[in-house]
């Protein structure tokens, strides 16, 4: 072997030996981080805390946009827990995206729907809207029928049909722990500069599970299963936290977070063609604010927790 072809091994070999070095020092900062996010809102918030914040007058109303497609199975089970969520006031719009299946049959059924005229101001375009209709048991239940355009045109006719200040963006297969709005918008009340906060979303794998509440917790049984659950916890506690705390979440999860709407609608909704509809919103609230040149946060809160099922198998 010739000198400059051992020279050139070397030199690999310590850029590997760097990267790694370089690469593992940002995560042992992020988990640092994390550990401090914990340990600061562990401190700040309290059930006491939790229950002056549920009786009080300053709060924000949150409109739930929940897009849903093809959700016959579970659809009645998330949106019961959506409506027994801990919170002063709020709306559930679900948004039925055309489903080919009987989602819009089984949300009539479970919640009583009758076709209401609803007024409302188009600010963004989507596919059309076919009908209205209002529960008879739960006034603050709007179910929203449409043409199917995908995720983000579904949270775009959600946006269209909101009247709260802020509102919350979730999965129809997802569940909230029931103090998860309560523990997310409190930020916006003590900071009028934060325009997004993203939560927590936790594996549902393995959980029991009571009328769309999830009672216990515990660890799947197949490998992949806890392998995800071990990079879920890494995701949101490490990465997520350092980000936040630099001031660079680039990303909120579709599965749960809570926006102002008027700085949603500002910067056009959620893009219909893209992949990553939340992460392009989230970008595009960033470059907003940079270009306007004012102060702004957009926030990565660990205590507000989403559940959401993860695959079990590779298929």
């Amino acid at each position: 072997m010739s000198l400059a072809l051992a020279w050139s091994f070397l030199v690999y070999q310590f850029f590997i030996i760097g990267y790694y070095f370089l690469l593992n020092t940002i995560l042992a900062l992020f988990a640092l981080f994390g550990i401090h996010m914990i340990v600061k809102y562990a401190r700040q918030i309290s059930e006491l805390a939790l229950k002056d914040l549920l009786e009080r007058e300053g709060y924000l109303p949150v409109s739930i946009l929940v897009p849903a497609y093809n959700e016959e199975k579970t659809i009645a089970h998330s949106v019961r827990s959506f409506l027994s969520l801990h919170y002063p006031e709020f709306e559930v719009i679900v948004v039925a995206d055309g489903p080919k299946d009987r989602t819009l049959e089984v949300l009539k059924e479970a919640f009583r729907l009758v076709e209401v005229e609803w007024v409302y101001r188009r600010a963004l375009a989507t596919k059309p809207v076919r009908a209205v209709y209002r529960s008879l048991v739960y006034p603050n239940l709007i179910v929203v029928d449409k043409e199917n355009g995908g995720k983000a045109d579904a949270l775009n006719a959600g946006l269209n049909l909101a009247r709260y200040p802020l509102f919350c963006a979730v999965d129809a297969d997802s569940l909230l722990d029931a103090q998860a709005l309560l523990r997310a918008s409190r930020l916006f009340l003590e900071d009028d500069r934060v325009l997004a906060v993203g939560g927590t979303v936790r594996p549902l794998n393995g959980a029991v599970v009571q009328e769309g509440m999830v009672e216990e917790l515990r660890l799947p049984r197949s490998f992949l299963e806890i392998m995800q659950v071990i990079e879920y916890a890494r995701g949101f506690f490490m990465g997520r936290a350092g980000w936040s705390a630099m001031g660079a979440l680039l990303i909120i999860s579709g599965a749960f977070g809570l926006f102002r709407r008027e700085e949603a609608l500002r910067v056009g909704g959620y893009r219909t063609d893209t992949v990553g509809e939340d992460m392009e919103l989230v970008v595009r609230l960033h470059r907003r604010a940079r270009e306007e040149g004012r102060e702004y946060r957009i926030l990565y809160t660990p205590d507000p927790i989403c559940y959401t099922e993860v695959p079990a198998d590779q298929t």
